[in-house]
């Protein structure tokens, strides 16, 4: 599937003017709603996913480091610190090298200009390249392309990582990033399977009429109105919520509705988003005003996937992540499905992003042991020890773990875990909208703080809109400054 972004669209008349290259997609989850380090022309058929394209294995003679002790910072949260150790205990028996891992508060780019200034950088980083904008910028990360990818094997990038991820570390012609993780927010609906069938209409929605998705907005709606529950005129149950990672879901809807009317989010003569347009202005409708209007969703006080663990909503648009483990500790059982069609018969499109990457330091002390280290993140070997986090990983940026199973606490195909991968291998992926936009931060805070507006009947979907729009602008001009473009 064509992306309606093209990222040469993009940057072409500042690349004619400054003679700059590509520019990184970078798309980071607001900080109000990023994980938490508490528990983290039209398109008409979907394309066939991307066949994977092993990476060769390391050379015979591979560098070997015995001896050498290196260092990695990572995210300090429990998941991630498990995945870490894992590296390096891998990285060990292949190098014979010590890697300590030495994790870090959220956020993690302030410590790593922090560290730089002060001569102190650890050798290998975990990192969002969504939020670590400058340092793309500033050419902090090691060029990997020729010290990496060219002697793994690794050529054409897309076929070995997910476009929509590696795009991520995509700077003046080089990229910076190893991409592990795509995330896991904004195409999905997670279904309370349960109290579906006890209503007997698990037969007319998806999953159990045979659907992927729903088949439109309206059938949604429907569904959550069913399941909405009040006790007199109190709602002590909405029928949907969809707070949380926001921008994502919208990103999607307005993907589909522009792509239908032949036209781009980035008009590149004019040098601006296309945010405030009737595509934009219908995408907010369907994806908040509309159901807000019907009564059916509400501003709540978290986000989507947590007020549906507290019985807060029934149909859950944000995060599937803890749907299969902590809903299940809770007695909640959800099916989960792909957000619905926006223009339908068509198939809709979606959005996803990286994650999380492994990327070396340029001014690290062990260059050699950082090198070998991404290279052993381009192999499925050093992908599965990440990627058995969160009891395996649904939404891997390496495609040869896609359609694998092996690396999940339950490998069965026919799984809970198995059903999600194959839903995002075989109906998202292959109708991923690859986003580019130099700062999703800030696009993000816009997104959040307008459709929290409109839940509380302060603004319209034209005024959302128009807010958004200018936070595009602004964000537009801030990044030319930095990038000195």
């Amino acid at each position: 599937m064509k992306s309606p972004f093209n990222r040469r669209d993009f940057l072409r008349l500042s690349m004619s003017v400054a003679g700059v290259g590509l520019l990184a997609s970078c798309a980071p989850q607001p900080p109000a709603q990023a994980p938490q380090p508490t528990k983290a022309p039209e398109a008409p058929k979907a394309a066939e996913p991307t066949k994977p394209s092993a990476p060769a294995p390391a050379p015979a003679g591979a560098v070997k480091l015995e001896g050498k002790t290196g260092t990695m910072w990572g995210l300090q949260y429990d998941p991630h610190i498990e995945s870490y150790n894992r590296m390096a205990k891998l990285f060990k028996e292949k190098t014979g090298a010590t890697v300590k891992v030495e994790p870090q508060g959220w956020p993690l780019e302030p410590k790593i200009l922090a560290a730089i200034s002060a001569g102190t950088v650890p050798d290998v980083v975990c990192v969002m390249p969504t939020a670590n904008l400058n340092l793309i910028i500033q050419k902090a990360f090691m060029p990997l392309t020729d010290m990496v990818f060219k002697p793994m094997g690794i050529g054409p990038v897309e076929k070995t990582f997910v476009k929509a991820g590696i795009n991520n570390w995509l700077w003046q012609g080089e990229y910076y990033g190893v991409p592990i993780e795509m995330s896991y927010v904004g195409w999905t609906v997670c279904i309370p399977a349960d109290d579906v069938k006890a209503l007997g209409l698990d037969k007319q929605y998806p999953p159990g009429n045979g659907q992927p998705w729903f088949d439109s907005y309206e059938s949604m709606w429907e569904l959550a109105k069913k399941l909405m529950k009040k006790e007199g005129d109190k709602v002590t149950r909405w029928g949907i919520t969809s707070q949380g990672w926001e921008w994502f879901s919208y990103w999607g809807i307005l993907a589909s509705l522009l792509v239908a009317s032949n036209k781009k989010p980035w008009d590149a003569e004019k040098q601006k988003m296309n945010l405030d347009g009737e595509e934009a202005v219908k995408a907010i409708q369907l994806f908040v005003e509309t159901p807000v209007k019907m009564g059916i969703e509400t501003q709540l006080d978290k986000n989507g996937m947590d007020a549906g663990l507290a019985g807060q909503a029934a149909l859950v648009r944000a995060n599937f992540a803890p749907a299969l483990k902590e809903a299940k500790q809770l007695g909640i059982n959800y099916d989960v499905v792909a957000s619905p069609k926006v223009l339908p018969p068509k198939e809709a499109l979606y959005a996803d992003n990286c994650s999380w990457s492994v990327a070396g330091l340029k001014a690290a002390k062990n260059q050699d042991l950082a090198i070998e280290y991404l290279k052993m993140m381009c192999t499925k070997e050093g992908q599965v020890a990440y990627n058995k986090i969160y009891g395996g990983n649904l939404c891997p940026a390496f495609i040869p773990l896609h359609g694998v199973y092996d690396h999940f606490d339950d490998p069965s195909p026919t799984g809970p875990y198995a059903k999600v991968h194959d839903l995002y291998v075989k109906q998202v992926f292959p109708r991923m909208s690859v986003i580019d936009f130099p700062d999703w931060n800030a696009l993000g805070a816009k997104t959040v703080a307008a459709f929290a507006d409109i839940r509380q009947g302060k603004k319209t979907a034209k005024e959302a809109a128009q807010f958004m729009q200018q936070g595009a602008d602004e964000a537009w001009k801030e990044f030319k400054e930095k990038a000195k473009l």
